[in-house]
Formats: C-alpha cells, structure tokens, sequence
C-alpha cells in the first residue's frame, strides 16, 4: 500500500477513535458541480442551526459562499424544521492532500442559560482529489427477466477492506454489453452519488426469452468509477421457454403464390425462423429463408408452387414436395404439404398427350 493510502487509512483511524465524530464520508474534491447534501437533526423542540467549518489551502464554496476560513452558523431554521440543504464544491484540493475536510454539526439554540449547543449530532468529510472507490451493487442477483429492474450502486473509499466511508459526490458510469440477442440498457448513463454515497439506476431488458436450445440472450451492466478497485457488475442471463411451432396453413393443393404465417407458441420475439423447400421434380420455393418473429412470436413468408404435376408415361409417382420451417437450428418445426403427383396416373380420359 502507498504513502498515501496509509495516511488516509491514518486520518479514518483518529476519527473512529473519537466519539464526536459520529458520521465519517468521503468528498470528491475539484468537482465541477456542487455535491449536494441534506442534513438533519431529528430532535427539533429547540430551534435547529447547523455550524460548518473547512479546512485551508484550498477553496471551499458552501451554498454559493466561499469559506472565508472561520466556522459558521446557519440561521436558525423555522420552528419545528430539522433538516439544511448544503451545497458544497471544493477547488484546489492537491492529489497528495489527505488531511482537507468539511464538516458539519447539528445544534439546537435552547433558551438561556443553556443557549447554543452543537449536540445534534455531526458529519465530517475527508475531501479528497482523487478516491479509491469500491462500488457494489443492490440487489446483486442476476437479471432473467424481461422490463426495468431497480439497482443500487454503493460507493466506499477502499480503506484496505471494502467496507471504508461511503463517498459522496462521486460519478458513476453504467455500460452494458448483450450477446444472442439480448438487448439491455441502464438509465441514467452516469449519476452521482448522493449524501449516502449511494446512486440509483434502471436496468431496462429485452430478448431474455428464447425458444430454441443454443446460444443463450445473455449480457452484464457494469457500473464503474474513476480509480475504483472494485467495479459493481450486474449479470443478465436468458431463459428457456421453449415453444411449437403452427402454420396458417398445413396444405398447398394449386400452383400459384401463397402468404403463410409461422407462430411460436410461447409468443417469443426476434427468433429466426427458418425456412427451406425440398428439391425434387417439382418446382417450389419460400421467400425468404430466414424471418425473425415480430412482437407476438410470428413470422410471414411468401410460398410459391410452379409445378406441382409431372407427366411420366413409367406411371413413377416422386414423393410430394414440402416445405420445411423451423425455430433457430435446433427448436420445433412443422410442414407445408403440396398435393402433387404423375398426371399419367390420374386415369384421366383422354389421356394426356404426354403419357404416351
């Protein structure tokens, strides 16, 4: 572990050992938009104010003021209010500065002899340039599902364990990457964490469903941090829900041009269906070969039928000619039968002149 890190860990450690700090975070330093926070004191019979102080060497701007060095109280907030908005940005706050702060307390303004005391309780923020984040999620377990799932991403300084202060003001990335046809986004694309260190999003999925054994829609969101150690990675996976496959029709009986629609039971989206004719004496043909199914599971293909009867004066009948269509490459199929046949065979009267 560097110098640094070891002074940091140093500065956590006195504040731990002390009683008075009773909550301890970490402040991105430098930032170029306030980080904002809402601090409250739950006992308000006495009028509530709030006294501040920061540290030198570097600018601290708290509600559109710049500290001018020495502590400040707040008004008193009105009669039965206990909570204070901060907005707080920090400028010139070097890398190698482990020891520059902000910190607030709660005071109460009780009526003489007591008069003002800071007994509601105190926040102390160790502001950093440049943290060392571990971000993890909540709820972590694995995305099967399609719609928007709530995640919770927590940011902590790494204090040599990853359970050190929550860091506040820190921005957070989300990305996610899909394979199979998976489809996944996390909104916002960035946010920041709040006076919790913590930062929410929504996980939007799409195309978890998948009717043919294979190669299963899967992906991850990551959310990450600049310097974390410790991205938060949220896994998506598919699931199988199988399906048969039906035609809108099972039977061609004259040449010609035919729409035929093939539907997936279980009603999954974007899955190939495919398509393909047998080759035989006959001539028949599906456009196109490949369709992807549409929001209700169904796909449309064009079947033409050219010749459907041959003239062999042997009185040979060929098999009939089908059409074939199926999910993916390995999922339920079915069949489009023609009627066909030898025309030598058909005891027509007269027979036709090319039987012989």
């Amino acid at each position: 572990m560097n110098k640094r890190a070891w002074s940091f860990l140093l500065f956590l450690g006195l504040l731990a050992c002390s009683s008075s700090y009773a909550q301890s975070y970490v402040m991105v330093a430098n930032t170029a938009t306030p980080v904002n926070l809402t601090l409250c004191v739950g006992n308000v019979s006495s009028p509530v104010y709030f006294h501040y102080s920061a540290g030198s060497g570097y600018t601290t701007v708290v509600n559109g003021a710049t500290y001018s060095g020495s502590a400040v109280d707040t008004t008193d907030l009105p009669a039965g209010q206990g909570c204070q908005q901060f907005s707080v940005r920090t400028s010139g706050v070097a890398a190698n500065n482990t020891t520059a702060f902000f910190q607030v307390s709660g005071c109460h303004d009780y009526p003489l002899p007591s008069g003002k005391t800071c007994d509601g309780g105190l926040w102390h923020y160790g502001v950093l340039a440049s943290p060392t984040p571990v971000l993890t999620a909540s709820p972590s377990t694995t995305i099967t599902t399609e719609g928007t799932s709530a995640v919770t991403i927590s940011a902590t300084q790494y204090n040599g364990t990853t359970s050190g202060p929550p860091i506040v003001g820190l921005t957070i990335t989300a990305t996610c990457t899909t394979q199979n046809g998976a489809q996944a986004s996390a909104s916002p694309s960035s946010a920041v964490t709040n006076a919790q260190g913590t930062a929410s999003f929504q996980i939007a999925t799409s195309g978890l469903r998948y009717a043919a054994p294979g190669s299963t829609p899967s992906g991850s969101c990551t959310f990450s941090a600049s310097g974390s150690t410790q991205n938060a990675v949220i896994q998506i996976q598919g699931t199988f829900v199988g399906g048969n496959l039906s035609l809108s029709q099972g039977t061609m009986n004259n040449t010609g041009t035919s729409t035929l629609t093939a539907t997936i039971s279980t009603g999954v989206p974007n899955t190939p269906i495919n398509a393909s004719c047998s080759q035989s004496v006959y001539s028949v043909s599906v456009s196109p070969s490949t369709v992807n199914s549409d929001a209700n599971g169904r796909a449309t293909f064009t079947v033409t039928a050219t010749r459907l009867y041959i003239y062999d004066p042997s009185g040979s009948v060929p098999t009939a000619p089908y059409c074939s269509f199926k999910i993916g490459s390995t999922g339920s199929s079915a069949n489009l039968q023609f009627s066909a046949g030898n025309a030598c065979t058909f005891g027509l009267q007269p027979q036709p002149s090319q039987c012989g």
